[in-house]
């Protein structure tokens, strides 16, 4: 079992405190772990109006050193919180949204060494060791190379993958950046590395995706402790930094680790690379699909099995390396369907963890989500989620709409709508809903939400949900159901549902949520006709004529409840039952399905009944409902296959189910008068003529 630490779960009470403004007043403000751990919880939030209370509180409360904004889009709430703290590392994010005053033409070019002299202020300008730009999205003005060497002075590390350099930015960074001890040029299309060896104090260099085949000034880093060769776009197309690296026949004497992921390689280019540095003690290989033998001392990245795609996840989730995770995702997803019955209980709960840190450090991964929901989908179908335990399965929960809250705008995006697909996919599982104390009225909100989302068709997603919202309420105690049903909002949106799926023709989506509905009325009837459902569901009739509809219809108008009966004996609802009611008694003669039909119409027949039964006497004189009572025998009788004269003893014991023999001591008018059930009902009117 996987038990947070108090900090993680202090942290985002502490945050929400913060937003909500009733964080005890203080003139503490708290040490640096602490205030770190505290701001990417802050970063973590995205849907919240940062107000100037908010921004107060976070600079005055928290001593902020280390801030990480990379999965996050900034804005100016961010940059004027920025402005107030002494920062010693900055991962930025997404500038693309900035105002349009703090940008230059055009609109995605950007002033970069401008805005984090806007962002820092001096005391951080002159203590930022770590610098991440990365994640930023915009192209720079020329020069921001130099500027930024003269802006930060400290600077030990500089992220810059995927970030596109020219030759001569590429020198200029060679020659100002003298104390870099890290630095990440990962696909930052540098063809050249032609000067790299000015930067004598590195010891973390990153180059891969780069497509440079002289890699020898490499060698001339004798600090090198780490060499990333990995691309960080896409591992399956396997490069030759390795062959370039190895053909140089020279020694990094101090390599610790290499990762040669996405790189060709074979078991002889390995045995070389072991035996002419032996200081190594790592070597990724992920992307390559083939095994390598063991080599003492030295431990290999791979995921060629389960046990070494969770060591490899959990490295290169610490490391932030996407391209590596999205290829061991993949691969985790193949051996799950190949060789699930394979694997240790103690392996798939550790392949669990492993899925779900995945989803706590990348919150905007949007292949990593699809790739993760894809295996958890797997791993958890039908019993194999009794694999988890109770408490795991309330993990998976959170997990599950952690991910739902991060992609709001899925529609817009196959890869997030296949990502939404399968979160709603693992709820359908009923074993899965059958777990003890799952919040099932929070399942059936969101499920609603996404059923009832402004604009969306009904497809795929929301019939998942639509199914989801039926097995919830079926798990939930009756006081659950009840504070659901109540809600007269949420009868209004399956109401609406209900008729939107009836005009555009969708049986098994008015089915679904006719199903939901039902167990409405079974609770609080009053709701669903107060809110027009008498008159949807009866209008419905003409081409949706299910049996459930039919029932919810006798259970409404055997309710006793006045006001309920009132409005089921409208003229314009009883008018459309009798059509109905004469339609079915047309096909009992040339219909197949007899007995449905039969059942259709003896339904119909006690729901007319019973409104006959509980019509003021005044009202039942009058030629209208004459003619109703009239129609309503004649469908009666045929339905009993005997003509008025022969009502008898017998007759009213097949109906109304008295036992055969028993002694009446009264008329039938006077027993059904005072046993007023459907059958009752039906027999009455029935009598009255004779």
């Amino acid at each position: 079992m996987s038990v947070p630490s108090l900090l993680d779960l202090t942290s985002s009470q502490v945050m929400d405190f913060i937003f909500e403004g009733t964080l005890p007043p203080s003139a503490y403000q708290l040490d640096p772990v602490i205030s770190n751990r505290l701001f990417e919880e802050y970063c973590r939030i995205y849907d919240i109006e940062i107000t100037k209370s908010v921004m107060k509180e976070i600079c005055s409360r928290l001593n902020v050193t280390r801030v990480d904004m990379r999965h996050c889009v900034v804005q100016r709430s961010e940059i004027l919180i920025l402005q107030n703290l002494n920062l010693e590392s900055l991962m930025m994010g997404s500038l693309m949204c900035l105002e349009p005053k703090q940008i230059t033409a055009p609109s995605t070019t950007l002033k970069i060494e401008a805005l984090l002299k806007r962002c820092l202020n001096e005391e951080s300008r002159k203590s930022l060791k770590h610098l991440d730009l990365s994640q930023t999205g915009n192209d720079y003005l020329d020069g921001w190379v130099e500027n930024i060497s003269k802006l930060l002075p400290s600077l030990i590390s500089l992220g810059i993958a995927g970030r596109p350099l020219s030759a001569t930015e590429f020198t200029t960074l060679c020659t100002c950046y003298p104390n870099l001890r890290n630095l990440d040029i990962s696909n930052s299309n540098v063809k050249d590395l032609k000067g790299i060896s000015n930067l004598s104090n590195l010891e973390v260099l990153a180059i891969g995706g780069l497509e440079v085949t002289d890699m020898k000034e490499v060698f001339e880093l004798k600090k090198l402790r780490v060499l990333d060769l990995s691309s960080r776009e896409c591992l399956c197309c396997l490069r030759n930094l390795l062959e370039y690296f190895l053909s140089c026949h020279k020694v990094l004497p101090d390599l610790r680790f290499i990762d040669c992921s996405g790189n060709f390689a074979n078991p002889d280019m390995i045995a070389n690379l072991l035996e002419t540095h032996k200081t190594l003690q790592q070597v990724g290989l992920i992307g390559l699909d083939r095994d390598f033998p063991d080599f003492p001392d030295v431990k290999l990245l791979t995921f060629t099995t389960m046990r070494a795609s969770i060591e490899a996840i959990h490295h290169y989730t610490t490391t932030k390396n996407y391209s590596a995770i999205v290829a061991i995702l993949k691969k985790i997803s193949d051996i799950l369907v190949e060789n699930y019955d394979g694997e240790t209980e103690v392996t798939l709960r550790e392949c669990f963890y492993a899925l779900c840190r995945v989803i706590k450090e990348f919150p905007d991964g949007q292949s990593l989500h699809k790739l993760v929901t894809e295996c958890l989908r797997i791993m958890c179908r039908d019993t194999r989620i009794y694999m988890l335990s109770v408490s795991e399965r309330h993990d998976l929960v959170n997990t599950l709409f952690t991910i739902c809250d991060h992609w709001p705008t899925y529609k817009q995006d196959f890869e997030q709508s296949e990502t939404i697909h399968n979160v709603w996919r693992m709820f359908q599982n009923l074993s899965f809903l059958m777990t003890k104390n799952l919040n099932y009225r929070r399942i059936f909100e969101t499920a609603m939400e996404y059923v009832m989302d402004e604009g969306t068709m009904i497809g795929y997603i929301e019939g998942c949900c639509l199914k989801v919202m039926g097995a919830s309420v079926d798990q939930m105690s009756p006081s659950d159901q009840l504070s659901i049903f109540v809600n007269r909002q949420t009868c209004r949106h399956l109401l609406d549902l209900l008729n939107k799926s009836y005009k555009l023709n969708r049986h098994e989506i008015y089915r679904l949520v006719l199903g939901i509905l039902y167990k409405m009325v079974a609770q609080c009837p009053e709701v669903f006709v107060e809110m027009g459902g008498v008159w949807i569901l009866i209008g419905h009739l003409k081409k949706f004529n299910y049996y459930d509809s039919l029932c919810m219809l006798r259970i409404l108008v055997t309710s006793k409840q006045q006001k309920i009966v009132q409005e089921m004996g409208k003229t314009d609802n009883v008018q459309r039952l009798v059509r109905f009611l004469q339609a079915c008694a047309t096909e009992l003669d040339v219909s197949p399905n007899t007995y449905m039909i039969k059942e259709k119409t003896f339904i119909l027949a006690s729901i007319l009944s019973e409104i006959i039964f509980h019509s003021k006497e005044s009202h039942l004189k009058t030629i209208y409902w004459r003619t109703v009572t009239r129609i309503l025998r004649e469908v009666l009788i045929k339905l009993s296959g005997a003509p008025t004269c022969s009502i008898d003893t017998i007759f009213f014991e097949t109906y109304y189910e008295t036992p055969r023999g028993e002694d009446l001591m009264e008329t039938p008018i006077e027993y059904l008068k005072r046993n007023r059930d459907e059958r009752g009902c039906c027999l009455y009117c029935l009598l009255q003529g004779v």
